[in-house]
Formats: C-alpha cells, structure tokens, sequence
C-alpha cells in the first residue's frame, strides 16, 4: 500500500541498519521447488523478525516477545534480498538478507506491552584500562587489550562505541590511577573531550604484562560505578597467543554494553505518552520531510500511522515527557502542534497549510 511504501521512504539511515538482519539461512521442503522457496523465504523472514524484535529490546523481555507464526509477515517486511540459493525438485536452502518496516516493528511490540529501543545509542566512550602486576595503564597504543577492543567495536549493532585516541589531552584528563579509581570528575572530563555522556572503563587484569594466562576482565560506567556492566575470566593456554583469549572476552563484553544501554533506553521508553494528530499533505515531498523531522526529535520514540490520504494523514506519535516539552520541540524544527476543537493539528510552522475537505482514508493496520 502506498502509506506503507512512504513509512519506508521517510524512515532515516539510521533506522535502515537496525531494522535489517542478515545472514538468515533458510531451508524448506514441499510439493515443489517454488513452492519450497516461498516457504523458506517466508519463514526466514519470521525468523529475522523474532530476531530483530531480540535485537530491539532487553533480554528480560524476550521471553513475552509476541509469536510470530501465524502472522501476516508481508506486512512487516519492507524488502530482502537472496544471498545464497539451491533450487531442488522439492526443496530450497539458501541465505536472506531482509529489511523491516520499523513503525509495524515497533506497533507490534508496543501492542504487547514490551519496551524498546528505536535508535542506535549516542557515541559511548570506552577505555581500555590494564593492571598487570600492579601496574597502570591506560595510554599505550601498542596494548593487545586496546587491539581486542578495536576490532571488538566494529561487531557492535545497536551501540555506537568509540576508543579514545590515548594522546596527551587524554593522559592531561584521566591518569591511569583516576581510571582505575572511577574517578567521576576525570571520566566526566574525558566524556566530554569526546562529546558524549557515557565512558565505561574496561579493565583487564592479569599477573603476566603480556595479559598471558588467567586475566579478570571488569566493565564499569561512570555514572554507575558500583555495579559493573560486564565481568568475566578468560585464560590462555601456555604457548598461545594472548590475543585469542582477549579477542573472546571483548565479543562477549560488547553484547553486554549493548544490554546495558537497552535496559536503561528502554526503561525510559516505557513512559512513553502518545497524542493522535491530523497533518495536511501538500505532496508526498512535503510528508517525507515531515516524517524525517519528527524521527530527528530526541522527545519522540516512535510514529505510527493510522491512515492516510492524497492530503492528509492521520498519525499517533509516542513521546517522552509532556505535551509543552514536545509542542516546544516540534517547534524547533519548523513545525507547530496545535490543539483545535476537533483535535490536535500538525502543519508547518509558517501557517501556508491549509487543511482540505477530509477524504475517505486508507486504513493503516498498526
């Protein structure tokens, strides 16, 4: 339907990465190869969305996520694409890679009471921090526990994680001994010198100063020292490289930050309040706009529409705060929400929308 087509239009970047799953393998037998690849597709295409939906919202919540199994799956799906592929006389095995339409996604979960996250997280600062021996340090370039931790990042999904740059503005900022001590002022310094509100200290401790053999690994934010984000052990065998058991440790502390930041995100996304609203539609050029300056509102958590004509769409947006706080912010960005006597109104702010005569609309399953 065209009101899906433009949710898909108007979603931002940022909303295309997370709402894709790769890598689905699919296999499915039945009375034809055709019929066998429609079935795989489809049920690869529920697979992801459970996967997706996981991806989205905290582990304690995965065990409410909505069945999937005898939904209308094509209306969740906005595109995918056949990696891999083997056609048989009655079966089909391949890999999919497919694309969700996040308002139906994120309708689905709101449906079942279940919060979530629609965004990937603001830059979260980690810093590699080693104890070997009793001794400190943070700054070293050549350290094998910042090498994991380099490649580590570039796994991460939902989070965006950054690595200081260790030069002497840092060292000048945080000293090794503030790390290690949580030190609130110093870690809020560095934060800050990166443009972000969140640093995690993950220290790796060992008797070896090559991080050979047992190392204790302890993750820690600074706004929330006591309780650690992430802790575990891993050990090298004798004669192996550290690396293998350092790159380990970091691919399961990254899921763990990622959790983290859904647990807390998705708290704050549980106080959502939504408002229905009217919006006149000059074009469908004027609606995307619309669409992009409404999801770039940090009060807004999610858009749903509910129908939608040539001219005017009807949608619920849900939103943290309340109503001054969002009429204030949909302001800066060009736009005014109005009350009147039938309802609330959105148009732009300069007033030249007009609203016309309603049409009958196309309903929107939410």
């Amino acid at each position: 339907p065209l009101a899906l087509l433009l949710i898909g239009l108007a979603a931002p970047i940022w909303s295309a990465e997370i709402y894709r799953v790769d890598g689905l393998a699919v296999d499915a037998t039945a009375e034809s190869g055709v019929a066998a690849r429609d079935l795989a597709i489809a049920n690869g295409q529920r697979e992801g969305l459970t996967q997706l939906m996981r991806r989205l919202t905290s582990p304690t919540a995965h065990g409410q996520l909505p069945e999937v199994a005898t939904i209308p799956i094509e209306r969740y799906v906005n595109s995918f694409e056949i990696a891999q592929e083997k056609v048989g006389p009655n079966r089909y095995v391949g890999v999919i890679n497919v694309s969700y339409v996040a308002s139906q996604v994120q309708a689905l979960l709101s449906r079942a009471g279940i919060p979530y996250v629609t965004r990937r997280s603001d830059p979260i600062l980690v810093v590699p921090v080693t104890d070997t021996a009793g001794t400190v340090a943070a700054w070293e370039e050549t350290s094998p526990w910042r090498a994991a931790w380099e490649k580590g990042i570039e796994h991460a999904r939902i989070v965006v994680l950054t690595l200081p740059l260790a030069d002497l503005a840092d060292i000048a900022a945080a000293p090794p001994a503030a790390l290690l001590a949580g030190d609130r002022a110093a870690l809020d310094a560095l934060g800050a010198r990166y443009g972000t509100t969140t640093v995690i200290v993950a220290l790796a401790r060992a008797a070896d100063p090559t991080l050979g053999g047992r190392v204790e690994v302890d993750l820690r934010r600074a706004d929330d020292w006591a309780v650690p984000v992430f802790q575990t052990v891993v050990e090298t065998e004798p004669g192996a490289d550290p690396a293998i058991a350092l790159d380990r440790a970091v691919e399961q502390a990254v899921p763990a930050i990622e959790d983290d930041w859904k647990r807390r995100t998705a708290a704050e996304a549980s106080q959502v309040t939504t408002l229905s609203a009217s919006v006149a539609l000059a074009d469908l050029a004027g609606w995307v706009q619309i669409r992009h300056d409404l999801d770039g509102l940090p009060e807004v958590r999610w858009i749903r529409v509910d129908s939608f004509t040539q001219t005017r769409a009807q949608i619920t947006i849900g939103y943290l705060g309340d109503t001054e706080r969002l009429v204030a912010s949909v302001a800066q960005v060009g736009l005014s929400l109005a009350e009147e006597t039938d309802g609330w109104r959105l148009r732009p702010a300069d007033g030249l929308a007009v609203f016309p005569e309603p049409l009958p609309a196309t309903s929107v399953m939410p």
